[in-house]
């Protein structure tokens, strides 16, 4: 059994590749899937049964393979970061690695995913695959042409981070501080399907949207410790989550919201590692901080909330000691694996965003001195933020 599968992936991976090459004709979404496959799925596969090796719920091999694989697809795009590197080289780096993880993870086929885990699983992958395929948010109201602008102009010129991408005229010149890592992921995956850049990015919901759901759903599990508060948790992510619900999950392809499943899963794991002491996990997590801090810096923001949070259960909380030694040993891997990305993005990060960069926040600016503000619009958008905001306004000087 072990031999087929490693035979089937490997054959994925080189269709994959000569996709790339425009050798492989059929339906778009079929070299998508295959391009997904290729560089997520089966390298996150084959590295997490090499680093975890034990079995998992659902949920968790989830988690355990999109992760593997988000980490394994960010280290190959790096490639790019030589002089003279195209894609079609980080194609190629790509799929041989994935065929020797592929292999060397058949060596340790006994531990990998139950047969009855894969196969429900994968029902429900397709399920959301069906439910979400062509969701994804192209429309005037989001940021989404930009994006989209980039990753063609990141395949076309062959630079992870150019800077003549904008949808509009840009300076040509700067590049945007808000692109983080996974567009050349994200552009590494469009170039491996010959297709344009709109078309990967409005069916990437139907191939990520399980892995989101899974990822909180594992997360909520870890955090309130009782499947019953995890099923109310989950009921609220589908139906409020991000003030959109489950129409949150046709946006999942933005950096930010990739970022955030990377934080759902490093917190479970991290949780995992507190109650087990299992370093596999514990590893894991400096990977997943790492590879969150690059997507997006808010990621940095958010886990050291969360980290401060952990701290004061650990500290004040009798029931919190239990998790004291092994909340001080994760501290230093998680700052570690932060360090590197968050030193490059943090001084960018804050700089004037091009005017092109926009969204529909109801401000219409004609002029210097003359625009129009919609209150409804931002109501909608900001909540009772926007009262204080109002509230606040006069103790500030009107630049």
């Amino acid at each position: 059994m072990g031999t087929a599968v490693f035979v089937v992936e490997a054959i994925v991976v080189i269709l994959s590749f000569l996709a790339g090459f425009g050798a492989l004709g059929g339906p778009v979404i079929v070299r998508i899937a295959l391009a997904f496959c290729a560089l997520f799925i089966i390298p996150g596969y084959s590295l997490s049964a090499i680093v975890f090796r034990s079995r998992a719920s659902i949920p968790e091999a989830a988690c355990r393979i999109f992760s593997m694989g988000l980490i394994f697809a960010s280290i190959v795009a790096c490639a790019g970061f030589v002089p003279g590197v195209s894609y079609r080289v980080i194609s190629l780096v790509a799929s041989a690695l994935g065929i020797a993880l592929a292999f060397l993870a058949r060596l340790n086929s006994s531990h990998r995913s139950r047969r009855n885990t894969a196969l429900v699983g994968g029902i429900l992958f397709a399920l959301c695959a069906t439910a979400f395929s062509g969701t994804g948010e192209l429309g005037w109201s989001t940021d989404s042409l930009d994006h989209v602008s980039f990753v063609s102009r990141s395949v076309e010129s062959g630079v992870l981070f150019p800077g003549d991408s904008y949808y509009r005229d840009g300076d040509g010149i700067s590049l945007d501080p808000r692109k983080g890592l996974w567009h050349p992921v994200l552009s590494l995956w469009t170039y491996q399907t010959h297709a344009p850049a709109y078309r990967v990015w409005r069916d990437a919901p139907a191939f990520l949207s399980f892995f989101a759901i899974c990822s909180f759903l594992f997360f909520a599990i870890q955090f309130c410790g009782s499947m019953r508060y995890a099923a109310l948790s989950f009921a609220f992510f589908l139906l409020f989550y991000g003030g959109e619900g489950i129409t949150w999950l046709t946006k999942v392809g933005f950096s930010r919201n990739v970022a955030q499943i990377v934080l759902w899963i490093d917190l479970a794991f991290l949780f995992v590692y507190y109650r087990t002491g299992k370093r596999a996990y514990l590893f894991a997590c400096a990977l997943l901080a790492c590879a969150g801090t690059a997507f997006h810096v808010v990621f940095a923001m958010l886990l050291g909330v969360s980290l401060a949070g952990v701290f004061f259960y650990v500290t004040l909380l009798r029931s919190g000691a239990a998790w004291r030694g092994a909340f001080w040993r994760s501290v230093p891997w998680q700052l570690a694996g932060m360090a590197i990305p968050l030193a490059i993005r943090a001084p960018g990060a804050f700089v004037a965003s091009n005017a092109i960069h926009t969204h529909m926040q109801g401000m219409l600016v004609f002029s210097p001195n003359l625009g129009i503000v919609d209150p409804a619009e931002l109501l909608m958008r900001y909540g009772l933020v926007f009262f204080f905001m109002l509230l606040a306004a006069p103790f500030f000087p009107l630049i």
